[in-house]
């Protein structure tokens, strides 16, 4: 048996240098973790990630060329751009002929995917053709890795995923995302079914935020009326209500079913429900486990208030007609839904600011100042054009929400001077009625559109 060398403390067995060793692994494990802590409170963040997608790019560029489709993506990222650092969020890049970025909030994320989608509705209405964009949106939230302006984890991964189930024109959300949204901005959101999306075992519940033709005031019935309905009940599920408006909805376990279920008993087309000559009916589209209707087996028959059809072992679909109570206690709320809807439409479609731009005392130009911005520079591509060589190509950015009106200096090469002073490149500031801007030899002046509107309550 080896004795313990003289020079060193109380031996415990083993050689001196399986001791070091050991000794050694233990300060390693020590500092991994410490690491570990550090990069984890350092570089992860609890984000909300949007992936925008061009829709139709492939077409474009065999029909009109690599340069049409060019012009188009930059048409979309001008659009993009600003409405990102308008509600706080990071652009992180472009990957082909979508966009990435993330928002610390939800509620902003939200806001943002419905202004960009409106403001390209809006720059559709004066383009024709190809060179029109058409988007879609997907947003998902939780913790990921935020390094060197990119992000990465598998919060981006389904974000991109509700992108692409996204038809053109339309915001998909996660159920995270839909959780963290205060209760204004929920109400502008709509359940729309539970798929599976590649890559993932779990099923995912999808969120739609409405935008299209939705106004402060004026909601769209059919976006609200969900009458007649049916209401799903699961076991394991929290149960749900999908309405008809369509003359026909499918029921099965494909994503493109207005029914989506995921149990493995469930066909891909499993059956439908309907309208026919002024009634609804449900019909067995040669399921392998069958339907049946107020327990009893059935191939095709018609529908009345309260019927329930069954699929399998654990789901109850129950057919409702205008008179229930569930609908009536669902049109009892469409007051109340209109007006909190209105009001968070009203946030991003309020206009009550408009800039004068002055040359030598003399008006020149009038502009309204909305959510998504006006961009001021030299060229033709600005939504103010300052043709001065003092002036930079894109020296500046003004834009309003429900807080207030603010500007930011687009690190122009002459700066811009805010009451006699200039102001910090690449920083927002909040501005007053009173406030004047100077850019070159050019004067701005912000006036409220109506004589009545305040700028700050």
């Amino acid at each position: 048996m080896p004795l313990p060398p003289k020079d060193q403390g109380q031996w415990v067995g083993g050689t001196p240098e399986e001791k070091t060793e050991n000794f050694n692994m233990e300060q390693l494990l020590e500092k991994k973790k410490k690491i570990d802590s550090l990069l984890h409170n350092k570089y992860t963040k609890w984000v909300t990630v949007m992936f925008t997608d061009l829709e139709g790019s492939t077409v474009l560029t065999e029909e009109a060329g690599d340069l049409a489709l060019r012009t188009v993506i930059k048409n979309q990222n001008d659009i993009i751009h600003p409405i990102i650092n308008t509600f706080k969020g990071v652009y992180v890049k472009s990957i082909g002929d979508g966009t990435l970025s993330y928002f610390e909030s939800g509620n902003n994320a939200v806001g943002a995917a419905i202004e960009i989608q409106k403001a390209v509705a809006k720059y559709n209405r004066k383009e024709e053709g190809m060179l029109q964009i058409h988007l879609r949106i997907g947003l998902n939230t939780g913790n990921c890795i935020v390094e060197h302006n990119d992000v990465f984890g598998d919060v981006v991964n389904v974000a991109q995923r509700f992108e692409s189930i996204a038809n053109t024109g339309e915001i998909y959300l996660s159920e995270e995302t839909f959780n963290t949204l205060d209760d204004r901005h929920k109400q502008l959101c709509r359940y729309t079914r539970t798929t599976n999306i590649k890559g993932k075992k779990e099923a995912f519940k999808v969120y739609m935020a409405m935008w299209e033709n939705v106004s402060a005031g004026n909601i769209i019935a059919d976006k609200i009326d969900v009458v007649p309905i049916l209401r799903v009940e699961r076991a394991g599920y929290p149960p749900f209500t999908v309405p008809i408006k369509e003359e026909e909805i499918l029921i099965g376990r494909t994503s493109d079913c207005g029914v989506s279920l995921t149990e493995s008993f469930v066909s891909r087309h499993h059956a439908h429900v309907f309208l026919l000559d002024g009634a609804y009916y449900v019909e067995d589209l040669q399921s392998q486990s069958g339907i049946s209707l107020n327990d009893k087996t059935v191939n095709s028959s018609v529908l009345k208030h309260g019927d329930v059809i069954k699929i399998g072992p654990s789901i109850a679909i129950t057919f409702l007609q205008s008179h229930s109570e569930d609908s009536i206690a669902l049109r009892s709320t469409q007051d109340k839904l209109r007006k909190e809807i209105g009001k968070i439409v009203a946030q991003y479609e309020q206009e009550p600011y408009k800039v004068i731009v002055l040359r030598k005392n003399s008006e020149i130009q009038q502009h309204v100042i909305s959510v998504g911005g006006l961009l001021i520079g030299r060229t033709g591509t600005c939504d103010i054009q300052l043709p001065e060589q003092v002036v930079s190509s894109k020296h500046a950015r003004l834009w309003c929400d429900n807080k207030g009106i603010y500007i930011i200096d687009l690190d122009s090469t002459n700066g811009v001077l805010l009451n006699g002073i200039q102001i910090p490149a690449n920083k927002e500031i909040k501005l007053n009625l009173t406030d004047r801007i100077e850019i070159g030899p050019f004067a701005l002046k912000i006036l409220a559109s109506e004589p009545d509107d305040k700028l700050y309550e």
